[in-house]
């Protein structure tokens, strides 16, 4: 019964988004919004590809769309020099979004390699805005796994939960104080392969 309900929600999203598509053909937000939608809930990254590059052909610098169809084509296509680029727009097109630059060293740091780079990314994303969660909390994450230095990460998680109220950031916190198996909490922090999503 739960899947039917989840299908029928799915059904039913789908039918909204092609409505208001229909609607206005030139809302760029609803054309990301549905690209992102049609990859991660209808599995169906040839349909994402098009909305991305619809939304991408009616405003070309919209950060938001460029960031999200980089972790599209990194993840979806495998295309890491295409997502590079498209990485690279989006942070050229909206400098002060921190999310971008927190996507853009995630990048760095899991795709080309450049450890450095990705720091200096990071540190510039939670300069741009110290209370964004996803800078916050992906700094934390690479200075946890990569950097190994937990004492550093937890003072961004703490900062993360004190601007965002994250209780989920609280118990992770938590754990890493007392020690105790983090891989659960600090596993599932937003990488460019993973679950990034600028809204």
């Amino acid at each position: 019964m739960a899947a039917e309900g989840k299908e029928g929600c799915v059904e039913e999203a789908e039918r909204y988004f092609r409505e208001a598509v229909a609607a206005d053909p030139s809302n760029v937000r609803n054309l990301g919004r549905y690209a992102v939608f049609l990859e991660h809930f209808c599995d169906d990254p040839g349909a994402s590809d098009e909305y991305y590059r619809l939304a991408l052909e009616v405003e070309p610098d919209n950060a938001h769309n460029l960031a999200n169809y980089a972790a599209f084509l990194s993840t979806s296509k495998r295309d890491n020099a295409k997502a590079g680029e498209m990485l690279e727009r989006a942070a050229a097109a909206d400098p002060g979004n921190a999310t971008v630059h927190s996507m853009r060293a995630d990048y760095l740091e899991n795709i080309v390699g450049d450890v450095e780079g990705a720091d200096a990314a990071h540190k510039s994303a939670v300069s741009l805005d110290p209370t964004c969660a996803d800078a916050l909390g992906g700094y934390a994450g690479f200075l946890f796994y990569t950097r190994g230095d937990a004492e550093a990460a937890s003072t961004f998680y703490r900062q993360d939960a004190a601007e965002n109220g994250v209780a989920s950031v609280r118990s992770c916190l938590d754990r890493l104080i007392e020690g105790a198996c983090v891989s659960d909490c600090f596993g599932t922090r937003t990488t460019l392969g993973m679950h990034q999503c600028v809204h």
